[in-house]
């Protein structure tokens, strides 16, 4: 196995924020999960679509910044 180069910094840093904004990604791709049970059970209410609507948002702007990373 070829262990990656720890002196190019700017590709660890690259690799760092990729890892963090992906993962920040899954967490609210997990929030809109949950607030989409309720909604499909017929348990929501306007605070849960809400929820939805921002967790929905989030993975947009999440989605463009690693894109723009890419």
């Amino acid at each position: 196995m070829k262990l990656p180069d720890l002196k190019d910094t700017e590709r660890m840093a690259r690799v760092g924020r990729l890892s963090i904004l992906k993962s920040e990604r899954r967490k609210a791709a997990e929030r809109l999960r949950d607030s989409l049970i309720p909604i499909i059970n017929g348990t929501g209410d306007g605070f849960v679509i809400d929820a939805a609507r921002e967790a929905i948002d989030d993975i947009e702007k999440l989605d463009a910044l690693i894109s723009a990373e890419g």
